[in-house]
């Protein structure tokens, strides 16, 4: 029953056109476990029926509503089924009683089944070219083009081959051995005037070859006549011993090494173009007249030309085209005056590869222009022509405004539709650019970024241009606008979007060093908060705009197919002379990276260094800017200031401090130790002293009096700070000597 489920779901159904309605009528893509069939159902009431298109059987079969439940049958062989129709009557899944599972797609429209799958049988050369097409198919995985092969072979004379299982298994053997031959369809005569005739299949690469038998059977269908297995055999052994006996990879195909390879390679690029395929299909292009900036959306819209020529023209298996990688003579599949089509080597010894040549690809469009009117010849699977928006609009195009598929005058040819389409994305960008601009100025609004810019309003002008650019962008490959437009218009427009980028990313460096270099000033308000010095700020951001313009520079050298490799070595050998000439430049720049790296100062902090002093303000790539004493602003070279001895007064840790001054002779016997208490009892309670570290002691004795010494240590304070702090220290002693009887002598005050 296995043998019967099978040859069923192979098979393609075969009936009368005329059909009743009803949910289960119409055609099918029946698909299983093990490959796919068509089929087609006929609904009459609750009476569905269908034939085998091979006449092998077919199904009788009841619905209720959406259920089927009926029998298939072949070779007076009976297997119940049920099936069950989805809501939307495009599919049905089901199963057979001996637990086979069933999957229906509903085929509609010009995909169905009587223009995507047909063998013609009615002359020789017909019946061979189907079969090699079907085989074709069904080796890429189509497997509802198997059960074809399998029927355009007679297997009559046999008797190896009983079950279907075992005829398809003959059939990909025999076509495994065919395919390793040249198959010339013009020696295989229409109008054969016997009933039977030899075909002789030469080796591709060398002399001798096997016989195919192609035979007129009973019904008048040209049948390709299967030998025996031992004839079978033998001719595998033939093949083996003229060609060699090295395996061959299946995907080595994919390695472009003949012509036959690279028609094989682009098919199957085709089939699967939206999981990968895309890049193996463009891969079989030369696309060398094409700039690398525009050689992926052109080399796609390309394949998409080209596929759809060759349905138009007609596709001729591949068993026909020259599978001889060691000649270097082109092979042209299609001559026109408005183009052809040649497969050619490109590369020398192991790196050659068989491509569409440039020509080829440089005239498709207008090859495309010359056959479109040809209806397509449906020698192609429908999978083999993928989607693609820009034909789609250009199908709606012809249909509804045919005029507009007339190419202008000048060097640019461009159909009328596709100006139109350039000039609605112009529109569409200036709309776009008008209902972006509201919301990025309130954003930046809401941001509180505006205070950091100083043109905010035209940041956001460029901001909005930009982003409408880039977003209405995405549709200009739905134009198919050809390369030699795209090649000046592109880098053009692409260039002026770079410099826009260019300078709001200056703006953004600037607006994000703003925002940091304010949110450290506050920090270093609070003691306990983090402390970053906003030198690091100040340094990052002139990285940040080297890198921006070397960015620019390699972006632009790309846009407009500039080698950025060569650019880079050029910078490398320029490197060498550009660092001779520019010798201090670059100290200036290393010194600053080792300012960063040891970090002898930070923002605001006083340093001396070889008659330099003053404060820190800011760090850049080149120099150091302080502000001296005087108020002056002072720049050094980074280089400089790294190979000196720098004194960091701001990096004290504290300040030492001291005083003396004289006490008369009775008011020191009398009351200096409790004066030399007091004091120092008031400086343990002082934040800005050090106690521990505090001392007052008698230093000497004079005409004048007593001579006594205070020396302290005061935390690292800034002047004004130091100043206030010893100015209280002064007035806290004034204080305590009032208080405690102590009287001044007559030397002079002396501090340090």
């Amino acid at each position: 029953m296995r043998r019967l489920v099978t040859s069923i779901l192979w098979a393609i159904m075969l009936i009368s056109p005329a059909m009743a309605d009803g949910p289960w009528s119409g055609d099918w893509t029946i698909k299983w476990a093990n490959g796919a069939a068509g089929l087609t159902l006929a609904q009459d009431g609750s009476t569905v029926s269908g034939s085998y298109r091979t006449g092998h059987g077919h199904v009788e079969a009841t619905a209720h509503g959406t259920q089927l439940d009926g029998f298939l049958i072949d070779l007076g062989e009976r297997e119940g089924f049920t099936a069950t129709l989805a809501p939307d009557s495009k599919s049905f899944s089901g199963h057979t009683n001996a637990g086979d599972w069933l999957l229906g797609i509903r085929v509609d429209g010009n995909d169905a089944l009587e223009t995507r799958i047909r063998l013609d049988l009615s002359n020789p050369r017909a019946a061979f070219k189907s079969f090699l097409n079907a085989s074709n198919r069904a080796r890429d995985g189509e497997s509802s083009a198997a059960v074809l092969a399998v029927d355009a072979v007679d297997f009559s004379e046999q008797s190896d081959w009983t079950t279907r299982d075992d005829q398809s298994t003959a059939v990909s053997k025999l076509f495994k051995l065919i395919d390793s031959t040249i198959v010339q369809l013009a020696d295989i005569p229409e109008d054969a005037k016997t009933s039977e005739i030899n075909v002789a299949l030469d080796p591709a690469q060398a002399d001798g070859g096997i016989h195919i038998e192609i035979k007129r059977s009973a019904n008048g269908d040209w049948l390709i006549v299967m030998p025996s297995e031992t004839d079978l055999t033998s001719m595998e052994t033939a093949l083996h011993a003229v060609a060699g006996t090295e395996p061959v990879a299946e995907d080595s195909f994919r390695q472009l090494s003949s012509p036959r390879d690279t028609m094989r390679s682009f098919l199957e690029g085709m089939s699967r173009w939206k999981t990968g395929g895309d890049e193996q299909a463009v891969g079989t292009l030369d696309l060398s007249n094409i700039p690398d900036l525009m050689k992926t959306e052109q080399g796609e819209l390309l394949s998409q030309y080209l596929i759809r020529v060759l349905d138009r023209i007609g596709y001729i298996p591949l068993q026909s085209i020259p599978n001889d990688g060691a000649s270097r003579e082109p092979f042209v599949y299609f001559e026109h005056p408005s183009g052809s089509i040649v497969i050619s080597p490109v590369g020398t010894g192991a790196d050659t590869k068989w491509k569409f040549t440039s020509e080829t690809v440089d005239g498709l469009r207008h090859l495309f222009q010359s056959v479109q009117e040809l209806p397509p010849s449906h020698t192609l699977s429908g999978v083999l022509i993928p989607h693609s928006a820009t034909f789609a609009i250009r199908d709606l195009v012809q249909k509804y405004v045919p005029f507009l598929l007339t190419e202008g005058h000048g060097a640019l040819h461009l159909e009328y539709w596709q100006v139109v389409g350039g000039i609605l994305n112009l529109v569409l960008t200036a709309m776009m650019f008008l209902m972006l601009r509201p919301p990025i100025r309130w954003l930046f609004t809401k941001l509180d970024f505006i205070r950091h810019l100083s043109s905010p309003g035209r940041v956001v002008n460029l901001a909005s241009i930009v982003i409408a650019f880039i977003l209405c962008g995405k549709l200009v490959p739905l134009w198919g606008l050809p390369v030699t437009w795209r090649q000046y218009s592109t880098p053009f427009i692409g260039t002026l979007i770079v410099a826009v980028l260019v300078y709001l990313g200056w703006q953004l460096i600037t607006l994000v060093s703003s925002i940091a270099e304010e949110y450290m000033l506050k920090a270093s308000r609070n003691p306990d908060g983090a402390q970053v010095d906003p030198i690091i700020v100040t340094f990052t951001s002139g990285l940040l705009r080297v890198a921006l313009i070397i960015g620019t520079g390699l972006l632009v050298s790309y846009l407009w197919s500039f080698s950025t490799t060569g650019l880079l070595a050029s910078f490398g050998i320029g490197g060498l002379a550009l660092a001779f000439a520019s010798k201090e430049t670059l100290e200036n720049v290393f010194g600053a990276g080792i300012l960063m790296g040891d970090r002898p100062f930070k923002k605001g902090d006083r340093i001396v260094s070889e008659g330099v002093s003053g404060l820190v303000e800011a760090v850049g790539l080149r120099s150091t800017r302080i502000q001296t004493p005087d108020g002056s602003l002072l720049v050094v070279p980074n280089g400089k200031l790294a190979d000196t001895a720098i004194e960091n007064l701001g990096g004290r840790r504290h300040i030492n401090f001291s005083t003396s001054f004289t006490l008369t002779p009775d008011s020191a016997r009398e009351h200096f130790a409790s004066f030399s208490a007091a004091i120092l009892k008031r400086l343990e309670s002082s934040l800005t002293f050090k106690a521990k570290d505090t001392e007052l002691n008698i230093i000497g004795i004079s005409t004048g009096g007593v001579q006594v010494e205070l020396a302290a240590n005061l935390q690292a304070l800034n002047g004004g700070s130091k100043r206030d702090a010893i100015n209280l220290l002064y007035l806290d002693v004034l204080q305590v000597a009032a208080s405690e009887g102590i009287e001044f002598g007559y030397d002079v005050l002396a501090t340090s």
